[in-house]
């Protein structure tokens, strides 16, 4: 029985509607390693386990105390094609919402081709001012492409924040998923649909298929509208107005 819930577990971090989960096992990387505690580290955030989500069962990152930055990274391997990132945050495996939530609050995530965050692009930064908020189960739809995925948080001695807040940062991950694209040139659900060809870097949206810039001499949304068309049409369209003014 104990095999079969395993396994259950594993297949479902895995895929999601045909995208690859592309974090799970890859290269890690954290500010504030618990010293001596080998199964707190930050490997545990992508292990593709978080049925228990205690400090005890050994499969989350936990974070030394006292800090007033924290910073948690997962480098992907190359730049892919992000849609959506899954957080599983610890708990202690008590009814949501537990006093975690105040750790977890004000956290930023962010997708960068860099190590630093500062190069990367936001997809989510809230300070929370309800009390048990934010949800220790974390969906965050972010479509760009990169390489590395940071979650960061922070307390700083210059900012007031709500009363709930923890008084240190942490960043205690049971799992943190990032469902894409693994291999670059390609978009939607199953990742089958291939990116047009005249899209730059052969990058598109993961959803739309939008290309995210135009080779030279291309443009529109998927870049398929050639620019020497368009000025020709331009021209005619000039010409016939001078034609028709001069009736």
């Amino acid at each position: 029985m104990w095999f079969v819930i395993v396994t259950y577990s594993l297949f479902s971090t895995l895929s999601v509607n045909g995208l690859e989960n592309i974090a799970l096992g890859k290269p890690v990387w954290e500010t504030h390693p618990w010293p001596g505690a080998e199964n707190w580290r930050a490997n545990k955030a992508v292990d593709g386990r978080y049925d228990d989500r205690s400090a005890a069962g050994g499969q989350c990152v936990i974070s030394f105390n006292y800090a007033q930055t924290a910073t948690w990274r997962v480098d992907l391997g190359g730049v892919v094609s992000i849609s959506h990132i899954d957080i599983y945050y610890r708990t202690d495996n008590m009814t949501s919402p537990s006093s975690y939530t105040s750790r977890m609050a004000g956290f930023f995530l962010y997708i960068s081709n860099t190590t630093s965050k500062e190069d990367g692009h936001l997809c989510f930064h809230e300070i929370q001012t309800v009390n048990g908020t934010p949800s220790e189960d974390q969906r965050i739809n972010c479509s760009v492409h990169g390489r590395y995925v940071i979650y960061y948080n922070e307390r700083r001695h210059d900012v007031t924040y709500p009363d709930f807040f923890s008084e240190h940062a942490y960043y205690e991950l049971c799992e943190l998923e990032v469902y894409g694209c693994g291999q670059c040139g390609y978009f939607g659900s199953n990742c089958t649909s291939v990116c047009p060809a005249t899209c730059q870097e052969r990058r598109c949206d993961i959803n739309t298929g939008t290309c995210l810039g135009c080779l030279p001499g291309y443009h529109g949304p998927r870049c398929n509208q050639s620019i020497q068309y368009l000025y020709i049409v331009q021209c005619y369209y000039k010409y016939a107005l001078s034609l028709s003014a001069n009736k």
